[in-house]
């Protein structure tokens, strides 16, 4: 956000700069939502709802979850919450104590670091490496496992590179985690947006051995662009559900009413939305990989399976410096890979969620600006 900052600040000085650093969808979210919204607050569903969220929301998601992703989910489970992030505290809250470990994937979206830093977790990163396409080594898996970690965060589709973690990934974790409690913090916000011919990436809960280990975030966001409705959900293993609730209660009390109905009406007529706005991210993404791949040096890219974002590597140090010379020089704003951790030097993040004309001037720029940073250096 910092950077999107900046890009703001240029554009208010007058310049025209492309913006290719936020993470949301750019399409207005689909009318039939909007009203379903409106058509609630006229009939005075503006109050406050139960803490998990309204029932039939609750069941809608209940059976969607296990419709995409092939696991039995009780309509008990679900707690709709103001946005995906309370869901990621509130794990942390209830299970991490000062000085236990958590695991976080590098390179990965930072937020999943500073959460754990609020209640005094040591944190370890899971090094996602290219060799691996960005995907977990098992080697890794097993150095940070031997850490015996309270829970270990997974993001998938991943924001910054694209990755999706395969069902035999999660497999494999379920062998690695047969003989210790370490629960899974799964963020899957962009689970809806892959490409290919697939539909949906694959859940851990999906795994019978992971089930009741695994935390399951998600929300509308970004498959139905309602980013700033704010209105996330978890599906929590029931052990956790009176916790969750708890601190739902005391915390926010409830997510917004309206915005729940509005989101039963996406679940229950969306889903040609969903499927037209991913139609749109697989045409950009195709297009930027055809520009960013006919680069034959000083530039590497492993195609993203999901999410919208591109996630190149540029050079073996820090990119800051680049990302404020196409800033100022060409008029482009992407985000510096560090911002994902230590695992994401030497890359930038690209998003993707713009029109396609922006996306192609954007990237033809920043192929021009790469040729002559190097000629300066």
């Amino acid at each position: 956000m910092n950077f999107h900052r900046r890009v703001q600040e240029e554009r208010r000085k007058g310049r025209e700069v492309l913006d290719l650093t936020v993470g949301e969808p750019d399409f207005r979210t689909p009318g039939f939502i909007v009203e379903a919204a409106y058509r609630a607050m006229l009939e005075g569903k503006t109050h406050y709802t139960p803490p998990q969220g309204i029932p039939e929301l609750r069941e809608a998601i209940a059976e969607s979850e296990g419709e995409r992703k092939g696991y039995p989910v009780e309509p008990d489970q679900v707690i709709v919450s103001p946005g995906a992030k309370p869901l990621l505290y509130y794990a942390m809250l209830a299970l991490v104590n000062p000085g236990d470990w958590v695991v976080i994937p590098e390179p990965g979206y930072p937020v999943y670091r500073y959460l754990a830093y609020l209640v005094d977790a040591r944190v370890a990163p899971l090094p996602l490496r290219p060799e691996h396409a960005f995907r977990p080594d098992p080697e890794d898996l097993r150095r940070v496992l031997d850490l015996k970690p309270v829970l270990l965060v997974i993001n998938s589709p991943s924001n910054p590179t694209g990755a999706v973690w395969t069902e035999e990934d999660f497999k494999m974790l379920a062998e690695m985690l047969q003989e210790q409690p370490t629960y899974l913090l799964s963020d899957e916000i962009y689970g809806r947006i892959v490409f290919d011919g697939r539909t949906q990436a694959p859940s851990p809960a999906a795994v019978e051995a992971l089930r009741e280990r695994t935390i399951v975030v998600d929300g509308f966001s970004k498959a139905f662009a309602m980013t700033g409705w704010r209105l996330g959900y978890g599906v929590i293993p029931k052990t956790l559900v009176s916790t969750f609730r708890s601190l739902q209660s005391n915390i926010v009390t409830c997510a917004p009413s309206f915005a729940q109905w509005a989101a039963l009406t996406a679940l229950r007529e969306g889903e040609k939305a969903v499927q037209e706005m991913v139609q749109t991210y697989q045409k950009r993404r195709d297009l930027g990989v055809a520009l960013l791949t006919q680069r034959e040096a000083g530039l590497t890219l492993i195609p993203p399976q999901g999410a919208f974002y591109f996630f190149p590597k540029i050079s073996d140090g820090s990119t800051e410096p680049f990302v404020d010379f196409l800033l100022k020089e060409y008029g482009v704003g992407v985000t510096p890979g560090e911002t994902f951790g230590d695992w994401g030097k030497g890359y930038i993040r690209i998003s993707f969620a713009t029109s396609e004309t922006v996306l192609k001037e954007g990237l033809n720029r920043l192929l021009q600006a790469l040729d002559a940073y190097s000629a300066e250096q």
